[in-house]
């Protein structure tokens, strides 16, 4: 048996054997070819772009994607960087946190300052502030709460009446405590890391 010859040994074979010929005899043809199909391609991927974000990951149509991208646009877009100050002095604090966002404006470059923004996130947060409380202080307004239940359902037998649930003794913080010593039964809420 002799080895085959591109044309015996099928199409695939004989096709490659042409565009190689072709590629010797006339190079100038295959790179004028090439050209031919880089100049649109250039163009076509001009028009395409990145989204290295993790929300753009996320269906559009979704009612929490639109949420985020609503609050990402309120706060000047969705960030990684979480400075969290913890203290007694509510001044200080603000104080601390003006400074600390200058500061790391004018090292980063991350752009102007602006006030308006820095309310409107102030505003945007402080409708949520309950969503930041302590664990002493959910079990607090929990107490608060099941005494307010239980005097409206079954009344009283010392004639104590428990304090109203209102926006000012919710807000007092932590100077106020439950007027119960006592879970009296009920279970009790435990942190654990």
């Amino acid at each position: 048996m002799s080895d085959p010859t591109p044309r015996e040994a099928g199409a695939p074979l004989g096709f490659l054997a042409r565009f190689i010929r072709l590629q010797v005899e006339r190079p100038w043809l295959v790179l004028l070819f090439g050209l031919l199909l880089t100049i649109p391609s250039v163009f076509l991927a001009r028009k395409l772009e990145l989204h290295t974000g993790f929300e753009s990951l996320l269906p559009d149509n979704k009612p929490s994607v639109k949420e985020l991208q609503r609050v990402g646009g309120r706060t000047a877009g969705v960030s990684t960087l979480v400075v969290v100050a913890e203290g007694n002095d509510k001044l200080a604090l603000q104080k601390f946190g003006d400074a600390a966002v200058l500061e790391l404006r004018a090292r980063h470059r991350l752009g102007r300052h602006r006030r308006e923004q820095r309310q409107a996130e102030q505003e945007f947060l402080g409708k949520r502030r309950a969503l930041f409380l302590s664990l002493q202080k959910i079990q607090e307004l929990h107490d608060k709460i099941e005494d307010r239940y239980d005097y409206e359902v079954h009344g009283s037998l010392t004639g104590d009446v428990p304090e109203a649930i209102t926006r000012a003794t919710i807000e007092k913080g932590s100077a106020s405590t439950s007027p119960r010593a006592a879970p009296r039964g009920r279970p009790t809420w435990t942190a654990t890391t």
